[in-house]
């Protein structure tokens, strides 16, 4: 028990050091992180640049100025999208249609107005 005890108290200091319990694994949780937010686009590879285009067929429209070769255009959206949005890449996930022009996307921590806002 003596064990138990002194593990507790280490991980209150790791938790007092740090300063924030969401850092810690399994500890706590930022309420805002959990929270996702799924957009259906619509990709046009190889544009001239990378920008929103509307909507096509209810889809938000983006042309992207990389590539359909070896997942380059995916990470060119994520990589665009994440920026547009001003959050790190590590949010933003293809969820589906990896080879095809229509795509959902999930984005982490962000606010659906937020969403329509940045790529509208």
């Amino acid at each position: 028990m003596l064990h138990a005890t002194h593990e507790l108290a280490a991980w209150h200091t790791l938790l007092s050091r740090r300063g924030d319990a969401r850092r810690i694994r399994g500890w706590a949780y930022n309420v805002d992180m959990t929270q996702a937010v799924r957009i259906a686009v619509y990709v046009q590879p190889r544009a001239s640049k990378s920008a929103v285009a509307g909507l096509h067929d209810g889809y938000i429209k983006i042309r992207l100025a990389a590539p359909p070769v070896d997942g380059a255009a995916n990470q060119a959206l994520i990589e665009f999208v994440a920026a547009r949005l001003g959050i790190a890449k590590s949010r933003v996930k293809l969820v589906s249609g990896a080879s095809s022009r229509r795509k959902t996307l999930e984005i982490e921590g962000v606010e659906e107005a937020q969403v329509r806002a940045k790529l509208s």
